[in-house]
Formats: structure tokens, sequence, C-alpha cells
């Protein structure tokens, strides 16, 4: 409240300190009202300098409304400026803060400049350049982003999964099965495996949901519990969408049902429900 109060007397030599000191602060959003502000009052020249100074903030809300700021000020290309401030970046702030940048201001053709940060020292750059990828790639790309989700850092596997989240309508649920049943992976790759199979069609995921609760594959108990909640809500949801199934579907979720750690009550309700679409969709 005091920052925009300040705007209102700009001019004055305390509103001005104020305004300067908030653009340090550690709320994203306060330095963001800063900005807004003296971008209103200031310079052309020194909105430019402020500006370009907050592309590189690490906080989202933070860099579009420095991009706001200066178009206001002139024409500018982005995804140029951040190609020259990842050329010259050597700190780990600086790299992450030119790729967050590049991600969201570029395009396929800049994916060769973020995938050598993949495989950098620094794990929040590796983070920070799987979203960068993740944003560059074509959706129809998955590959990368399946192999990053055995990645030994949660962080670097949580980026590969939300970008494959993105890119939904092209992931086969072989390659979600095959992680979740994979004893040998970290528990957080077989978690995001299972939170991205429940992103999949109704009937894949709950192929997902019930492999994750064979008893024959062990898991953590918090993806077991994520799993349980998962079915209960798909079940409580069956009658949201009416996509048939195919007959292998069924067949196969059949087949899943008998082995899943459910209560007795959730199966009966799970495979009574698999009879009637059997016969409702002659499959």
């Amino acid at each position: 409240m005091a920052v925009r109060r300040a705007g209102v007397v700009l001019s004055a030599p305390w509103a001005r300190m104020l305004v300067d000191r908030s653009l340090r602060d550690r709320s994203a959003q306060v330095r963001r009202i800063a900005l807004r502000l003296l971008a209103d009052s200031l310079p052309t020249t020194e909105v430019v300098q402020l500006s370009e100074a907050a592309l590189l903030d690490e906080a989202a809300g933070l860099r579009w409304e420095a991009r706001i700021a200066r178009l206001k000020a002139g024409p500018i290309d982005f995804a140029g400026f951040y190609r020259a401030r990842l050329a010259n970046a050597v700190a780990p702030r600086e790299i992450r803060a030119a790729l967050l940048g590049l991600g969201e201001s570029s395009g396929e053709h800049d994916v060769p400049l973020v995938r050598p940060y993949l495989n950098a020292d620094s794990p929040s750059v590796r983070r920070v350049a799987m979203r960068a990828l993740g944003q560059l790639e074509p959706l129809a790309v998955v590959d990368p982003f399946f192999v990053a989700l055995c990645d030994p850092l949660p962080g670097v596997a949580t980026e590969a999964r939300r970008a494959l989240v993105d890119r939904v309508a092209y992931v086969r649920i072989e390659r979600v099965l095959g992680l979740l049943v994979a004893t040998a992976a970290p528990a957080h790759t077989r978690a995001n495996a299972l939170a991205l199979g429940r992103r999949l069609s109704k009937w894949d995921a709950l192929l997902v949901v019930l492999t994750a609760l064979d008893e024959g594959n062990p898991l953590t108990a918090a993806i077991l519990d994520a799993a349980r909640n998962s079915a209960a809500n798909w079940l409580a949801g069956y009658n949201r969408t009416f996509v048939p199934p195919t007959s292998e579907q069924l067949t196969a979720i059949e087949s899943a049902a008998a082995r899943a750690q459910l209560t007795e009550g959730a199966k009966a309700e799970l495979l009574q429900l698999l009879g009637f679409s059997r016969r409702a969709w002659g499959v």
C-alpha cells in the first residue's frame, strides 16, 4: 500500500526513494508495482535501464511487467536480448534468468542453445533449462522429457513431467506404464509417471491408476495414497464423459482391477461399472 501511495506523489524525494527500495524488495508483487509506477513517470532512458534489469528477474510476473514497460519505451527483440545475456552469463543466477526469458520469448530454433545447460553442474540451472526446453520444443517432441523423468534430481524430473502434460496428446500409455512399474527407478520418477498418467484419456488414466495399485508393484505409501485418491475420483467422475473404451482397454483394466489394492466396496463398484460399460458400448 505504501508503494502505491508513493506513486501518487512520486516527485517527492522520499517517494522516489521508497519506490527505488521497493524494486529490491523480496516480494515479487512489490517489485512489480514499483516498476509499474516508475515506468509511468520516468524518462525513456531510465525506463529502458530499469525494465531491462527487471527482464532478468526470476519472478515470471515481474518479467512480464518488464516486457510491457520496455515495449512502451521502444521496440526490442526480447529473444535476442536473452540470447546476448545467456552468451555472457557466468553465475548460475545469471544463467537461470537468461534461460527463463529465452524460453518465454523464443522458439524451436533456440533449442540448441538450451540443451547444453541440461548437463550443468548447478541443479537449479538444470531445472530451469528443462523448463525452457519444454517451452521451446515443438509439442510433438516427448523423448527428451521422458528421459528427464528419470533424472536423479526431483526438480528436473518435475519440470519434465510438466512439459509432458502440455504434450499429453503425444504421450503413449506404454511409456508411462513402463516407468510406473520400473522398480529400479527413483520414487519421484514413478510418482511423476502416475501424475502424468492421470492426465491421459479416461480409460488409459484408469489403467495407469490401477497399475500403480497392483499388489505386485511396490510403491511408496505416498504414491499409493495418491493412486487410491485418483481411483476414487475416477469412480466419482465416471458419468462426466462418455468416451467408449475399446475391448482391449477393458480387458487390460479388468485384469488390473483384479490385482489392485482397493477396498472391497471400491473394487465392487469398479467391476460393476466395467460390466456396465461392456454392455452399454457393446465391447
